[in-house]
């Protein structure tokens, strides 16, 4: 039961880092895309990744975030209904397991099948992490 219980708490952090690094590629990518809006070339001079690359990694680390947080839940879920941990906030963390899980769900379909603007999936991914940060990332349950 211990080592299931680390796995999954393991699955759950590095999903959680990767929504890290997915959010901070979504801001670099706001932030250039913004700045070719506006027209400030000596900003643009300075960026290393075009907007293409900058996609192309945010759509990776996208689906990686979105794969490990449903190996996590299915972990999650499968550790209620075999070992009944004893807390009274297993209702409420599996509520907040739930709306990150769909929040990502959803990112990750308006992006590949619904062909929404790389915008608009940069923009959920940044309001994602927001949803991770104001539950100190499932640690205040």
């Amino acid at each position: 039961m211990n080592y299931f219980i680390l796995l999954h708490i393991i699955i759950a952090v590095i999903a959680q880092a990767l929504a890290i690094v997915s959010t901070i590629i979504s801001t670099l990518f706001l932030i250039q895309q913004r700045d070719i809006k506006k027209k400030h070339l000596t900003s643009l001079m300075k960026q290393r990744f075009s907007l293409e690359q900058l996609d192309i990694f945010f759509t990776k680390t996208l689906k990686s975030v979105f794969l490990l947080f449903s190996i996590s839940i299915c972990s999650g879920f499968l550790l209620l209904c075999f070992f009944k941990p004893q807390t009274n906030l297993i209702l409420l963390k599996s509520i907040w397991a739930i709306l990150v899980w769909g929040w990502y769900f959803t990112s990750v379909m308006l992006k590949e099948k619904f062909f929404q603007s790389r915008t608009i999936s940069a923009q959920m991914s940044s309001l994602g992490f927001l949803l991770l940060l104001s539950s100190c990332f499932g640690f205040l349950f």
